[in-house]
């Protein structure tokens, strides 16, 4: 991925396709027009919708880590507890 840093609808076109929906089937551009809708701030701003995409991202990143260490610690637990999973 090759970003044109001048750029933020080139750097969301690569960096779009890359994304999932949310946990409620959500899109980042859908939650980015319900953001703008609730603040005001215009739709059609570029780097606007590049920063909250950005931070968008971070969010799955970050929630993909905690039920990855929640996992690893439901095992960690089970196998300390007599009769626990092995």
């Amino acid at each position: 991925m090759t970003f044109e840093y001048a750029n933020p609808e080139a750097i969301l076109a690569d960096l779009l396709p890359t994304l999932k929906s949310n946990e409620i089937g959500h899109t980042a551009l859908e939650d980015f027009a319900n953001f703008c809708s609730v603040t005001g701030c215009p739709k059609d701003d570029k780097w606007a919708k590049l920063a909250f995409v950005w931070e968008w991202t971070q969010k799955q990143e970050v929630e993909a880590r905690a039920a990855k260490a929640a996992e690893l610690i439901g095992k960690a637990v089970g196998k300390m507890t007599p009769g626990g999973a092995d």
